[in-house]
């Protein structure tokens, strides 16, 4: 079995209209939610082997951030077909090519695409997939080519604001 971890980025800023959108950076929140939730999937024994993230300086920033509590860090895997908004095929495709047997693989991207997998993947169950919450799904394969025709597990969902100072666990 295997563990995917779907997270949207981080909270971005709008401060600069002169950026283009694959330019803007996390905010001062998108700042702090990243380490917290960092922490959180340690407490959880999920840190990535390998992550695979979106192009766009806020979902790169995210996994900066995401990434300073851990022990390790997994190299990140920037791949142009995560930088996508309506589409959750990119995002599977990304999973089956660059995934190999990594577990937990973490990828990193935006909505409404990842919303849209998380939601297809967990049968309807998340209703909305705010910034830099994470999805944890156990996939039953032992290598990420098989997904997502194997069977799949919403085994958590997290998202910052339900982890005020204690980073309080969740389902």
């Amino acid at each position: 079995m295997l563990t995917l971890i779907l997270l949207r980025h981080a909270k971005s800023s709008w401060d600069d209209p002169g950026l283009s959108d694959e330019q803007r950076p996390l905010n001062a929140r998108g700042r702090r939610d990243a380490p917290r939730m960092g922490r959180w999937l340690v407490t959880h024994g999920l840190i990535p082997k390998r992550a695979l993230v979106s192009p766009a300086t806020r979902a790169r920033q995210t996994f900066e951030e995401l990434s300073r509590p851990w022990p390790a860090r997994p190299a990140a895997t920037i791949l142009p077909e995560l930088y996508v908004f309506h589409d959750a095929a990119p995002i599977i495709a990304a999973i089956r090519e660059h995934g190999g047997a990594a577990d937990p693989l973490l990828v990193i991207g935006h909505n409404p695409a990842l919303h849209e997998l998380a939601r297809r993947l967990a049968g309807g169950a998340i209703d909305r997939f705010p910034t830099c919450a994470a999805a944890v799904f156990h996939v039953e394969t032992d290598v990420w080519r098989a997904f997502p025709d194997a069977p799949v597990r919403l085994a958590r969902f997290m998202r910052p604001k339900a982890l005020p100072n204690g980073d309080k666990t969740s389902r």
